[in-house]
């Protein structure tokens, strides 16, 4: 067996251990009261882009009543590409993902650098997902997942992504804190609830500029790290070139 195909059967491996340990984190919550957080003090939202979503939070107090109702507010760009990085722990290993991110419309293309080089194109369209390696002439060709629904959450899953989704799905009693905040310049709403199934605590950050979400941090019942989520800048209104195009050279529309 040659190198090249030893390689892509320890990445396609690797790949589905770190999917199983994403797709644990995605289920289960914890009906836990907790108090509602007031909203700080944010005069500077008012002169940040975006000014009819930031206008709308300093009418609102964002807790964990609210939240919801907030983020579901929120609408995503429809033409964006971003760059995300992923890095799942576990006891003795540890692995990173550099994932390229176009968006246009309800079409999604994902680039994929794994931790052994292994470069992956993966596109999710509302009915079909596309998926090959590098060098591929033919890709495998199937339905976003298995549980029969498309568009943007297939895609996020795809990404190895924490969606909001997440948030809002939840019993509002699940949510123990939540709130308005800045990371990294950008002014977020933050959410954070409790898993009684992996006994983990997940926190996400939504830009209320362009309504992704740019960072989640989840911790263990020992408050070990075991996953992080951290975008970069979000570019509105653009793709990565050939974003669309499989390896035949073939456009998905």
């Amino acid at each position: 067996m040659s190198t090249k195909k030893i390689l892509g059967i320890t990445g396609f491996g690797l790949f589905l251990i770190i999917g199983a340990i994403v797709f644990m984190l995605l289920s289960g919550t914890l009906r836990r009261e907790s108090a509602a957080i007031e909203l700080p003090d944010t005069p500077h939202i008012m002169e940040r882009p975006g000014g009819s979503a930031a206008d709308a939070l300093t009418r609102i107090e964002v807790n964990r009543e609210t939240v919801q109702d907030v983020i579901s507010t929120i609408e995503r760009p429809e033409i964006y590409t971003r760059n995300i990085i992923i890095e799942s722990f576990w006891d003795g290993g540890q692995a990173a993902f550099n994932i390229n991110v176009s968006v246009r419309g309800d079409l999604t293309s994902i680039r994929i650098y794994s931790p052994i080089e292994l470069y992956r194109r993966i596109i999710v369209t509302p009915t079909e997902l596309f998926i090959w390696h590098e060098g591929d002439e033919v890709p495998y060709v199937g339905t976003p997942n298995s549980a029969g629904y498309g568009g943007h959450r297939a895609a996020d899953e795809w990404q190895k992504l924490l969606t909001f989704e997440n948030i809002l799905d939840l019993d509002r009693n699940d949510i123990i804190d939540a709130g308005l905040t800045e990371l990294d310049g950008i002014v977020c709403i933050y959410a954070l609830y409790y898993s009684p199934l992996l006994s983990n605590s997940r926190k996400y950050y939504v830009s209320i500029e362009d309504g992704l979400v740019i960072a989640v941090d989840v911790h263990d019942s020992d408050n070990m790290l075991i996953y992080t989520m951290r975008a970069g800048e979000t570019q509105i209104g653009e793709t990565a070139r050939n974003a669309f195009v499989l390896p035949d050279g073939s456009v998905v529309r």
